[in-house]
């Protein structure tokens, strides 16, 4: 069976992530959907937890400054462009999908040249290298952040939100504490640093816990803590004697978001999209090595309507760390304050999916829409 939406994806979870979204729904509405990745990409195993095939194209990276990576660029770029035409022959698109990231550039412009429309969903505040060159060649342009609409053509642009995986916001606190195992008695922490971890945010976390012994009683922990860090995390956790599950990388995520209280993250646009669906008070600590330092744009929106704090990682130390978290454990008006107004930041939008995969079928008339 031809396949009908083809999906450029992966290099990091910030990219996958939303593609699965929208596949669900595309999946839900009878359509046939795969993905094309990079290759060495760890999305496939996620994908195939996820139900969905993909297919490896070799896509350089773009660098941003001159280098010699430039000198093989245009061989590599051709390269690309031709296997990327050999895929679309085969499968047969009808319409492709490009999330970000470098793998989705020779395949956009592939399927531009052959005739395909072409669709592409900018994740972040600051658009990525890839989405602003393929900005000028796709036939339309789903932004998440509205404050990103100056940066494209106008009148091709909409904004959809950023896409949330199923369940998230659709699991119940009680069911999520069991698959814990931990107590429906007190506050649950979040600490996650991305779909690989976040090494300073780990260091930071566990460097506060002895400040703030005194909430052992009340509080506890659900960490993320990625492959390199997670024996580190793990043995500070028991050191202190907290009730605690850390793990180095969790499918059910949807469970961790419902069995907390808030969160310490970092500000993905998808983490963040996922975060305010959940309705989560949230301390977001910018990846200070994002390209454009997106992810502190990213965060800025979430500043300037109070819907969570927003500290440099350079301005963060332990002692800061533990202040937020005591006035977030000892404050139930201001935690409630700040899960009032989650709801309402536009880019945790529940129908972002929804949205996007609606504007995907208006390319496809003959499937349902």
């Amino acid at each position: 069976m031809a396949v009908i939406c083809l999906i450029g994806a992966g290099g990091t979870g910030g990219h996958l992530y939303p593609g699965i979204a929208v596949a669900q729904v595309l999946c839900q509405r009878g359509w046939t959907v795969a993905f094309v990745l990079t290759r060495g990409d760890r999305g496939g195993a996620i994908l195939e937890r996820s139900g969905f095939s993909s297919q490896v194209l070799a896509a350089p990276r773009l660098s941003r400054r001159p280098s010699w990576d430039w000198v093989p660029l245009p061989w590599r770029l051709g390269q690309g462009f031709f296997t990327a035409r050999q895929m679309l022959k085969r499968l047969r698109p009808q319409v492709v999908l490009g999330m970000g990231g470098y793998v989705s550039f020779p395949l956009v412009i592939a399927a531009r040249a052959m005739g395909i429309p072409t669709v592409i969903h900018e994740q972040n505040a600051v658009p990525g290298l890839a989405n602003r060159w393929l900005s000028h060649v796709v036939t339309r342009i789903a932004i998440s952040f509205p404050e990103t609409l100056p940066v494209f053509p106008v009148g091709e642009v909409v904004v959809t939100g950023c896409p949330i995986r199923q369940p998230i916001g659709g699991v119940e606190r009680t069911v999520a504490l069991r698959f814990f195992r931990l107590s429906e008695n007190r506050l649950t922490g979040l600490v996650m640093g991305g779909s690989l971890g976040a090494h300073r945010l780990n260091k930071l976390l566990t460097q506060a816990l002895p400040a703030i012994i005194g909430l052992r009683d009340q509080l506890q922990w659900i960490h993320l803590a990625g492959a390199q860090d997670v024996d580190a995390v793990e043995r500070a956790y028991r050191e202190g004697n907290w009730s605690h599950r850390a793990v180095t990388y969790l499918d059910e995520v949807a469970y961790a978001y419902a069995a907390s209280d808030f969160a310490i993250a970092r500000a993905g646009g998808s983490t963040i999209a996922e975060l305010m669906a959940s309705a989560l008070p949230t301390l977001l600590v910018p990846y200070p090595y994002a390209t454009n330092d997106h992810q502190f744009a990213n965060a800025q929106p979430m500043s300037r309507g109070g819907v969570a704090t927003v500290m440099r990682e350079a301005e963060l130390t332990p002692q800061r760390l533990a202040e937020w978290v005591r006035r977030i454990v000892a404050d139930t008006a201001y935690r409630h304050q700040l899960k009032a107004r989650a709801l309402t930041f536009k880019p945790s939008e529940p129908s972002a999916a929804e949205s996007l995969a609606s504007l995907v079928a208006t390319f496809n008339p003959l499937s349902p829409q």
